[in-house]
């Protein structure tokens, strides 16, 4: 038999108007609890990209915001700000408001930036890192009648040691990636010839006009095959790309061990609420996960290897760490 509650009405009626009072108050302060917050995002997203439209930057934002806009049920907004090899974009995003409804997707010129362009976003104090979406070793390729096996082969074989390889411009992850690679070895002499896009820098050595070309995966892939063109001699890692697995690695043939890889990344401003970051984060993965958007990226030439916000933060600190040495090294001017 239960007995009778010693609460009266009226005291329970006090009890629950003073609990709910307490909650009012909490919210007002801005301590409510989780489940009183509303899911984010609540409203459209807006996504600055910080490269032209039509780029593999912009491609692979798109990609990523059509997925997060279905997992949300809110639109992902793209606005393209290029410039500055994509300091402009990283200014606005760095000087929004930081409540998540403003982010960043950009390259790993991010990181080359901060440590080579004076008054560049540095990520590590003005934004916020969130996720790693792709990315793509720097490769070297030359025209497919070389008969040498691999990139040491190839420049050393030059006359007098002296060559020309071609970039998507001075400064970039390709041109650095180079400039290390072969002032590290005795008797190298390289020349630089700077272009604007994938295809003139292709064409270059497809013309005969530079000796190799120092570029992108997405850029040489459709050449790199039987009668293409062109051959890989080298990929700037210490292993072999999965996309590209008979192409030696340029550690493996005798150049000092460097990672480099033109990256994806996504960012917001610094100060943004750590929930916004590890759901932005967890949205991200989850798409990574999908074997079709999986396929999606290696049609542009890019691998994926999902990371936890902590990871991406440390992945981007140690980027910018490895360029400013590079940077340094190298004795290219800062600008």
């Amino acid at each position: 038999m239960r007995g009778k509650s010693i609460i009266s009405d009226s005291a329970r009626s006090r009890g629950v108007t003073r609990v709910l009072s307490l909650l009012a108050y909490a919210i007002a302060l801005g301590f409510a609890p989780a489940f009183g917050q509303p899911a984010y995002p609540t409203k459209p997203v807006r996504v600055v990209v910080g490269f032209a439209p039509g780029g593999l930057v912009d491609i692979a934002a798109r990609l990523i915001a059509d997925d997060l806009s279905d997992q949300f049920g809110q639109s992902m907004v793209i606005e393209n700000k290029g410039g500055a090899g994509g300091n402009l974009a990283s200014k606005m995003v760095a000087g929004a408001a930081p409540d998540g409804y403003t982010l960043l997707i950009t390259s790993s010129a991010i990181a080359v930036n901060a440590v080579a362009t004076t008054g560049a976003v540095d990520p590590r104090t003005e934004l916020a890192s969130i996720a790693l979406i792709a990315s793509a070793p720097t490769i070297f390729v030359a025209k497919q009648s070389v008969s040498a096996k691999n990139l040491m082969d190839y420049v050393r074989g030059m006359k007098d040691g002296r060559f020309t390889y071609s970039t998507s411009g001075a400064g970039t992850v390709d041109h650095l990636t180079a400039e290390y690679l072969f002032k590290a070895v005795p008797g190298l002499t390289g020349t630089h010839v700077p272009f604007s896009s994938g295809s003139q820098i292709i064409n270059a050595v497809l013309g005969g006009h530079v000796d190799m070309a120092v570029t992108t995966p997405a850029a040489a892939l459709p050449f790199v095959k039987e009668d293409g063109g062109l051959r890989v001699l080298g990929v700037a890692s210490q292993k072999r790309f999965a996309l590209l697995p008979d192409a030696p690695s340029t550690g493996h043939s005798g150049f000092p061990p460097l990672e480099s890889a033109s990256w994806v990344g996504m960012f917001a401003p610094a100060g943004v609420s750590p929930a916004i970051v590890e759901t932005l984060n967890g949205a991200v993965n989850k798409a990574l996960s999908a074997p079709a958007f999986q396929e999606r990226l290696r049609t542009l030439g890019y691998e994926f290897h999902p990371r936890s916000s902590t990871e991406t933060i440390d992945f981007v600190n140690l980027e910018i760490t490895k360029w400013g040495d590079i940077i340094k090294s190298i004795g290219y001017a800062v600008n």
